[in-house]
């Protein structure tokens, strides 16, 4: 192959295309109050009844941006004008190491509507007392599992290779609503802790403004 050959198709193929899911933290302001909507999903899906944000897979032709979009309108039948993304937050990866789009957005006028085959129930809580919660921390090992099938002999020094496993934390946030946990967990868990960070700072700014 030379250069003649590849050309066509680099110039034809999108290497940067998102594939995965996309995922929004939606923020509702109610009585003055800023809060985070949380959905419970619908019995009817995978991973019924356990606490999430809405999202969904990106289809062909989606940016993430799209497909988050659209699939929080589908979920909490808003139109997109009402949803408004603020920023987009690192990515996460499901324990199937899905990569998972993350981004916040502010919901306007949203009048408590979601759709029944996806969610049993919508709830908010305010961001002031999330960030007042202190969560449970759960640390877990992986563990690699190797087929009979795996080429060993490749590897310098075969089943000696010193692969390494990874730990990996998963948080819980119990609330009066519903024990929020896993991926939907440890995005919240960011956003907070970022939120917390800059308000750190903030204030030592505050207090040393000479500095």
């Amino acid at each position: 192959m030379n250069l003649k050959d590849i050309y066509p198709l680099l110039s034809s193929t999108d290497f940067t295309a998102p594939t995965g899911f996309s995922v929004v933290l939606p923020l509702v302001e109610q009585n003055d109050e800023l809060c985070i909507l949380f959905e419970v999903r619908s019995a009817a899906i995978s991973q019924g009844g356990e606490v999430c944000f809405p999202g969904g897979k990106i289809e062909p032709g989606e940016t993430a941006w799209q497909a988050a979009v659209r699939e929080a309108c589908e979920e909490l039948l808003i139109a997109p004008s009402q949803l408004e993304i603020l920023k987009p937050m690192p990515d996460a990866y499901s324990s199937r190491a899905a990569q998972i789009h993350c981004f916040i957005g502010l919901l306007h006028d949203y009048r408590n509507t979601f759709s029944q085959a996806e969610a049993e129930r919508v709830f908010l809580i305010p961001v002031e007392q999330l960030l007042q919660m202190e969560p449970v921390a759960g640390t877990y090992q992986l563990k690699r599992q190797f087929d009979d099938a795996f080429p060993f002999a490749l590897l310098p020094g075969g089943q000696a290779y010193p692969f390494r496993s990874r730990r990996e934390t998963l948080w819980f946030y119990e609330t009066e609503e519903a024990v929020i946990w896993g991926l939907t967990a440890g995005i919240l868990h960011h956003f907070l802790e970022t939120l917390k960070a800059r308000r750190t700072a903030a204030d030592e700014m505050t207090d040393h403004p000479e500095d």
